[in-house]
């Protein structure tokens, strides 16, 4: 007979699916079991949806190589697959958002740039019908600053 199973304490929701999404997924259920716990008859089958994760101070390629060698086991039957490092998957659960901010960002300098060119338009229109009085105040004595103030100043 099998030993019953001990909890050891509760855990808040880890957004395992995701940063971006993981809210509105429809299975949000997670447990973490030391495997030592797990009865014989179902480990192979747990073991399939198992994650190893590893804290370490060396670099992350320079753990590659040990972590295969004891994964494998001595009958080397073992093979650890989809190896990254913790911020890989939060980069990619975060891709669509950084790319939308990116589009976004270059519509709004768009705009801006469009708005930009349809003032110096409206200000050349009103300029060209109003040389003539430019020029009179310029035969007058009247300053630059005064008759370009004349004409931003009275935009219709």
């Amino acid at each position: 007979m099998h030993q019953p199973l001990r909890s050891r304490g509760v855990v808040g929701h880890v957004r395992y699916w995701g940063l971006a999404g993981d809210d509105q997924a429809h299975v949000r259920n997670q447990f973490y079991y030391p495997s030592a716990q797990v009865p014989d008859d179902f480990l192979p089958r747990w073991s399939e949806f198992m994650s190893i994760v590893v804290q370490a101070k060396i670099p992350f390629l320079n753990l590659l190589e040990p972590l295969q060698r004891e994964a494998g086991g001595a009958t080397d039957d073992q093979v650890l697959y989809e190896i990254c490092t913790l911020q890989q998957p939060a980069s990619r659960s975060l891709s669509e958002q950084r790319f939308l901010l990116l589009l976004f960002g270059l519509f709004a300098g768009l705009a801006l740039l469009l708005a930009c060119i349809s003032i110096c338009g409206v200000m050349a229109y009103v300029t060209s019908g109003r040389v003539p009085d430019i020029g009179v105040r310029t035969a007058f004595g009247s300053g630059r600053p005064t008759s370009c103030g004349w004409c931003c100043g009275s935009v219709p």
